[in-house]
Formats: structure tokens, C-alpha cells, sequence
């Protein structure tokens, strides 16, 4: 059983005494000033609060390292189980850290979580916050456009639905219509977030190098500085608008992709004003009865047993009876091609398969459903290839919501591309190397990818490339 630790009761008071000051500081100031308190110094005695608790947190952290592991053996098999057992408990305490203090740290926790260099502990149990996002009232994300637009919100738009449709840990979008009448979507940045953002980056980057001198093997000082840099660039919409506009000019004859018109009479360096677009999000799918669905075509034209190609799989079903049909789904199921049950309800409820019926016109439906996923999920990775070898300008964040798929456009489907706030430029010579790598890649020609190794800059660690990209070892012969 691991041991648990308790901190001194005086560090306990001590941090209670922090907070309770700080808190009692923001109670008076709201309360006996006659006039509203000004942003910088509600986001300053805000600052005091989230300081005081994540100095807490990390040094409950720190101290927990350090007691639990003392005295073990790094070899030793009780080592790994205790240190997987306090990564854990860790990323539980950064999580309801994050969860308390919001904002930017909520955004530090979904940029730790994205990151493969940390225990998947960590990256786990920080990848909830990734559908974490409490709106802001109304009232506030209101002083917002008035201090950026105007005073009277009603000279620019008919309607302004005051229930945001989106948000996210920095900003919100609420659905409106300008007086020409054109649907828009208004992205409005939280109130304060310029001031916190100094005090929140400040309090990170001094409990990052309090870590490092506990800890000499820490290697994660980089994080801050490469999250402050990200974060600063998402807080300037006039950045984020012409990164919308150039990525709108790459893909201009690209029928697939879309992205939203931005209103620059109504953008601001808080408010970001775009054409509304219509989508559903582009979903990562969690569940596994679905992703086994989507690759359903690709066994059954691949298979030996069932001797059916691909672009005959269309016919090929047609002329099988209902029975044959259902036949052969369950020989996939009992060759361990696919582990779903053919009567599955739910999962038959959710492909809007008739169970009762089975007909081949319900499993024709299945089919041509999987293949709009292909074509949508084929069309993802063409964009984003052409973003990285053809155009040098990366969406920096394409996660599920940043990405939805209309049910316009000429192949029946298109991409909306949303939050341009990050992006990632590629020299022609970077672009160049790494097309070279892909092909050496394929090819398994070692000495080229040992050559770009080193003009990447991680020398003989190339060697793992391979491995990484494409599941075999540098040594494999296929």
C-alpha cells in the first residue's frame, strides 16, 4: 500500500490564511467602493487567489514525490508501481487545480494533455478538460462588445442570442444577425484575460523552476515559455482573423474546405465577428463498436475467406441474400476481423440497422453511411497534408471542435475550419526534408533517414522514426 502523506499543519494554515486574506480583500473591494472595480485590479486580487492555491497544489506535489519515493529503488518493480501510483494521484490534484482556478489554466491543462513527452497518467487525466468549458454571464461577455463595438449593441445587430452556442477557456460564441441580416457567429474573449494572463504565466513559470530544484531530472521547463507564446498569440483575434483569411486564400479552389467570412467593421482584438456555418463536430470516436463499423468495407474487400475486392463490394452485397449476407458478417466476427456481436442491438439502433428485418437494404445503408466517413476522414488527412507540404501554414489545433463537417458542398460534405489563433509556419527547405523522410520512410532506406535525423537535430534517435510513424523497426524488412 502506498504511503500517505500529510503536509505540517502550519503550511496548511499558512495557505488557508493566503486564501482567506485574499478572498476577504476581493469581498471589500466589490463591497464598499461605490464604483465598479476596474478590470486590472479585479484580475490582480483574481491573480492572488489562483496563485496562492497552485503554489499549494505544487508543493503538496513536490512533497509527495519526494516521500513517496524515498528509499526505493529506481530498478525496483516497487518503484514504477509507486511512482505510476503518484503521477496519478498528481494529475488528480493539477486536474481539480485546473478545474478551480479556470481560464488559463484550464488551457495549460488541455496543452499538457495533448502532449506525448508526459506520463500517459497525466495526459489521461487531464484530457477531460478538453470538454470542459463554463460560459461566462452574459452580463460580462456584454461589457465586452460594448467596450470594443460601441455602446448600443442594437446599431449593429437585429438579434443577439444571449446563450453562447460554443466555449472554450478563453473565449465564447454567441449566435447573432447583423442588420443586413447576415448570420454570424461572434467570438467574444473573457473579460480580464489580458491581466490574468501576466499574473497566471508569472505564478507557472516560478512553480516550474521551484520543480527543477527539487527535481534536477525535470525536463519540462520549455512548457511554460511554449505555452505563453501560444496562448498570447490566441488572445489577439485581429492575429486570429488573418490567419483565417490567408488559410481561406490556400484553399480557395479547394470545394472541400470552407472557411468563415470574417466582418472586420465588427472584429476587434476581443471580439471576433465571422460568417455562421452550419456543422456537426468532427468526432474522435471513443466508442468501439463504431470504429470497427468504419472499417467493415475495407475487411470485407481485403478478406480471402470472403474473395471480395473493394470496388466490388457494392455489387457483391447486392446479390447476396439477406441470409449469406448476415452469414458473412458472423465469419468475420469469428475470424477476429471485428468483435462486434451481429445482434447487438444497441449498436444496430445507433448504424440504423432494422434488427427484425436484416435485410440487404439496410446493410446497403451501412455501407454507403461508412463510406461518407471514409471520404470525410480522407479528406481530413488531404487537407491537412496539403497544409504541411504544399502550403507551410499549419492549424495549430485540430481537435474535434475546431473542425466540423456541413452536409453542404459538391461531394455532399465539406470541412469547416474553425480557431486560426494558432498556426505553424514550414520553410520550403523543412518541407522538402521531411517529404524525403515520408519516402525513405516507406522505402525503409536507413541511411536517408539516419542523413534527415541529423538535419532534424535528434541524431542517432532518428533510428526510432520508423518505429514511430509506421509500427516497424528501422531494420525491418517490411
Amino acid at each position: 500500500m502506498r504511503r500517505i502523506f500529510k503536509l505540517p499543519a502550519t503550511a496548511a494554515k499558512t495557505s488557508l490564511y493566503i486564501l482567506t486574506a485574499a478572498g476577504a480583500g476581493a469581498l471589500a473591494s466589490q463591497t464598499i467602493s461605490p464604483t465598479p472595480v476596474p478590470e486590472e485590479i479585479r484580475a490582480g486580487i483574481s491573480g492572488i487567489v489562483r496563485s496562492s492555491r497552485a503554489v499549494w497544489t505544487i508543493a503538496s506535489t513536490v512533497v509527495d514525490y519526494k516521500y513517496s519515493l524515498h528509499g526505493l529503488s529506481e530498478d525496483s518493480d516497487d518503484y514504477r508501481r509507486v511512482l505510476s501510483e503518484v503521477h496519478l494521484c498528481s494529475a488528480k490534484r493539477i486536474l481539480q487545480l485546473c478545474e478551480a482556478n479556470k481560464g488559463f489554466y484550464v488551457k495549460a491543462g488541455q496543452f499538457v494533455a495533448a502532449l506525448r513527452q508526459v506520463p500517459k497518467e497525466y495526459s489521461s487525466t487531464l484530457s477531460s478538460l478538453q470538454d470542459q468549458a463554463v460560459p461566462c454571464h452574459f452580463k460580462a461577455i456584454e461589457e465586452v462588445l460594448t467596450s470594443s463595438l460601441g455602446p448600443d449593441l442594437s446599431e449593429i445587430f437585429l438579434s443577439f442570442d444571449e446563450h453562447p452556442v460554443a466555449a472554450a477557456s478563453i473565449a465564447q460564441v454567441h449566435r447573432a444577425v447583423l442588420k443586413d441580416h447576415q448570420e454570424v457567429a461572434v467570438k467574444v474573449q473573457y473579460p480580464g484575460l489580458e491581466h490574468q494572463f501576466k499574473i497566471d504565466i508569472a505564478a507557472m513559470s516560478f512553480l516550474s523552476k521551484f520543480v527543477a530544484l527539487f527535481f534536477p531530472e525535470y525536463r519540462f521547463g520549455w512548457l511554460v515559455s511554449e505555452f505563453a507564446e501560444s496562448v498570447a498569440l490566441e488572445l489577439d483575434f485581429i492575429h486570429e482573423a488573418r490567419n483565417a483569411e490567408r488559410t481561406a486564400r490556400n484553399f480557395k479552389n479547394n470545394t472541400v474546405v470552407r472557411v468563415p467570412h470574417i466582418f472586420w467593421d465588427f472584429t476587434t482584438r476581443r471580439v471576433l465577428t465571422m460568417e455562421f456555418c452550419q456543422g456537426c463536430k468532427c468526432k474522435q470516436h471513443s466508442d468501439t463498436h463504431q470504429v470497427e463499423a468504419m472499417v467493415i468495407v475495407y475487411l470485407v474487400g481485403k478478406s480471402e475467406d470472403v474473395g471480395v475486392s473493394v470496388a466490388s463490394c457494392r455489387a457483391h452485397l447486392v446479390l447476396l441474400s439477406p441470409d449469406r449476407l448476415w452469414f458473412t458478417i458472423k465469419t468475420l466476427v469469428q475470424s477476429k476481423f471485428l468483435s462486434f456481436q451481429v445482434d447487438d442491438l444497441e449498436f444496430m439502433i445507433e448504424m440504423e440497422i432494422e434488427p427484425i428485418k436484416k435485410t440487404t437494404v439496410h446493410f446497403i445503408e451501412m455501407y454507403d453511411l461508412i463510406m461518407t466517413v471514409v471520404r470525410v476522414a480522407k479528406a481530413l488527412v488531404e487537407v491537412f497534408a496539403e497544409m504541411i507540404f504544399v502550403h507551410g501554414f499549419v492549424h495549430g489545433d485540430p481537435h474535434p471542435g475546431n473542425i466540423l463537417v456541413s452536409p453542404e458542398g459538391p461531394n455532399s460534405f465539406c470541412l469547416v475550419l474553425l480557431d486560426h489563433g494558432i498556426y505553424k509556419e514550414l520553410d520550403e527547405g523543412f518541407r522538402r526534408d521531411y517529404c524525403q523522410l515520408w519516402k525513405a520512410l516507406i522505402l525503409l532506406d536507413a541511411n536517408k533517414i539516419l542523413q534527415l535525423g541529423e538535419r532534424f537535430g535528434v541524431g542517432k534517435y532518428s533510428r526510432y522514426f520508423p518505429l514511430i510513424f509506421t509500427g516497424r523497426t528501422i531494420d525491418s524488412g517490411a
